[in-house]
């Protein structure tokens, strides 16, 4: 699979690097994501934006702009999860989304080296599963993607001062509300952008 691969640096010799890439099944499409971070902070009485993890922003590759089904999905290093649908209006624009069970989107944390806090974690895995009747009807044949990496600096539970940092708009100038100008994944991961 051809994979994404995302350079975030925080100065100082302070990088993280994240690598994704699509699985097109039999039942929806898997989004995989390895992130190398030696500073992951997590506190479950923090909302799921202020700890460390990911925004997974996602589209059928048939629409080109948000309002007409952009998802954002947030995920954590400690697992917690938002699902959230563009609808434009106040403040982003993205408002919670609820679907039946059977076609809620859904995902998986595996820690890497140890455990927060530790000292010895080194990062994180997500896995997203998308169900195809998010997109509607029909599978698409691909899906337009943007991640924005989440970095919390502690585990105090009051503590909401992070990093929001979107791979697309810093490098490649995609648009809040313009998926056709994400990062493109289909059946073989990663469409040259």
């Amino acid at each position: 699979k051809r994979q994404l691969k995302n350079i975030y640096n925080g100065g100082e010799g302070d990088t993280v690097t994240v690598e994704s890439t699509a699985h097109f099944g039999e039942k929806g499409v898997y989004l995989g994501i390895e992130v190398e971070d030696h500073n992951v902070n997590y506190n479950e009485n923090r909302e799921v934006f202020y700890n460390s993890g990911m925004e997974i922003y996602f589209a059928s590759g048939d629409i080109s702009n948000a309002v007409d089904g952009a998802y954002r999905f947030i995920v954590n290093a400690g697992g917690a999860t938002l699902l959230q649908r563009y609808s434009g209006g106040s403040g982003d624009g993205y408002s919670p989304q609820f679907f039946a069970w059977d076609v809620m989107p859904f995902a998986g944390i595996e820690l890497q080296g140890g455990a927060i806090g530790s000292g010895s974690c080194t990062g994180y895995n997500v896995e997203l599963f998308i169900p195809y009747g998010v997109f509607g009807e029909t599978a698409p044949d691909s899906v337009w993607m943007n991640i924005a990496l989440l970095r919390a600096y502690t585990s105090d539970a009051y503590d909401e001062n992070r990093t929001w940092y979107s791979f697309g708009e810093n490098e490649i100038g995609a648009q809040w509300t313009v998926c056709s100008s994400w990062y493109e994944m289909d059946a073989g991961g990663l469409v040259a952008h």
